[in-house]
């Protein structure tokens, strides 16, 4: 085994390997370059191309360009260009997934930003059972954690459309009297700000439902919890519990991540 001596920098660039120095264009063409190059990414030495995403795309820093088009352009956060790296910007924005950027400084501290701004300290929360709750938050945020795929939350192994969500809220009365005090709904579940079947978000419905702006987010949210809170919050009876300092977080997987709100 042979052990080398990498230094990187900020965007996890390998710009040293052992007495060996690396440099790059703008857009991370190098002459020299190991198997870990621009943004720390595994690099085909042969023909300088990149494969973001776990291989999902394949970026050329020779053309500065992906090779590919991203399927998140160009109504979406893959941008106008649907060829474009880091929208035009490799200087300050990185692209570790291939289908959008995000700010470089952002990389440290989006997991941070996003946990703190959707911690949820709710007193009481509602627990409806198989993977449905909700509560009212300080700053009066009623929040809303489920499952959910495009269009839809899961509740009970069915897909929950958000009419029946509004009509399931309006008749619990401890719900309804949280959501008559909220200013806000904070949607914690996955895909709660992708498109469904019908071109529309969850997020997008339920908030016409609700005549509320509701915060949503795309693709996977994972939501941090107690052993306590996720006991109930997965059980199969429905349950109301007074539950003090219950915290749910959602964060994103390697910090990438973009909520949305959608207003009535």
């Amino acid at each position: 085994m042979v052990l080398h001596i990498v230094a990187t920098q900020m965007e996890a660039s390998v710009i040293q390997v052992d007495d060996s120095r690396i440099h790059y264009s703008c857009f991370g063409h190098s002459a020299l370059s190991g198997r870990l190059g621009f943004c720390g990414e595994i690099v085909e030495i042969f023909n300088h191309v990149y494969l973001l995403g776990n291989g999902a795309r394949v970026y050329s820093s020779v053309l500065s360009r992906f090779v590919t088009p991203d399927e998140l352009s160009p109504f979406s956060q893959g941008g106008v260009n649907a060829y474009a790296y880091c929208g035009g910007d490799p200087l300050n924005k990185i692209d570790p997934s291939g289908r959008f950027s995000i700010p470089l400084l952002g990389r440290l501290g989006y997991i941070w930003r996003i946990s703190r701004a959707s911690s949820m300290r709710a007193d009481p929360v509602v627990f409806f059972g198989d993977g449905l709750a909700a509560g009212l938050a300080r700053k009066k945020v009623f929040y809303v954690h489920a499952h959910g795929s495009p269009g839809y939350i899961k509740h009970g192994g069915a897909d929950l459309s958000p009419s029946e969500l509004a009509l399931m809220i309006r008749g619990n009365p401890n719900t309804r009297s949280m959501l008559q005090e909220a200013r806000r709904v904070q949607l914690i579940a996955c895909h709660g700000a992708d498109p469904g079947p019908n071109g529309l978000s969850f997020g997008r419905q339920l908030a016409v439902e609700l005549q509320m702006p509701v915060t949503a987010y795309p693709g996977k949210a994972h939501a941090r919890l107690s052993k306590d809170y996720e006991r109930y919050f997965s059980g199969a009876a429905q349950l109301y519990r007074s539950y003090k300092y219950t915290k749910p977080s959602v964060y994103g997987s390697g910090g990438i991540y973009k909520r949305k709100v959608f207003r009535p």
